[in-house]
């Protein structure tokens, strides 16, 4: 059970990009922001480089995260044990995370552990839903 985190765009598409298209919808931010970056370089979101991380509990990717500084981390879908362990890291990595969003169940177990280290107060700051759409039908006359 370890993250691996890393600068290089490449490196996080090889470790954690078939566990990200694996279920897109799940993952269209993380897809979608990755993408952005790769098409317009390293400063799309900001002045600081993006940061990736992957974590394996086995062979396979469990889970990913994609931070654009300033923005907040964007968490997939993850055990509490991984959230949890990606607040560590970050917090031994010295980063300052300003904000995450993704899966509420990851998102709190990360701010849990983050709050035990760096003290202070959560809150939320919004919440988003992915839409999809049914069926289309057209409008009548």
């Amino acid at each position: 059970m370890t993250w691996t985190t890393t600068a290089d765009p490449d490196a996080f598409e090889a470790a954690a990009g078939a566990f990200l298209r694996a279920r897109p919808v799940a993952h269209t931010m993380l897809l979608s922001v990755a993408a952005t970056v790769r098409a317009t370089g390293a400063d799309a979101y900001g002045d600081h480089p993006p940061r990736y991380g992957w974590w394996r509990e086995t062979a396979e990717v469990g889970a990913a995260y994609l931070w654009t500084p300033p923005r907040p981390v964007l968490l997939s879908a993850m055990p509490e044990r991984a959230a949890s362990a990606l607040a560590d890291t970050l917090t031994e990595e010295a980063h300052h995370v300003p904000g995450v969003g993704g899966d509420l169940a990851a998102v709190d177990a990360f701010a849990a552990t983050w709050l035990r280290h760096h003290g202070g107060t959560a809150r939320t700051g919004e919440r988003n839903r992915l839409h999809r759409l049914g069926t289309l039908r057209p409008p009548r006359p």
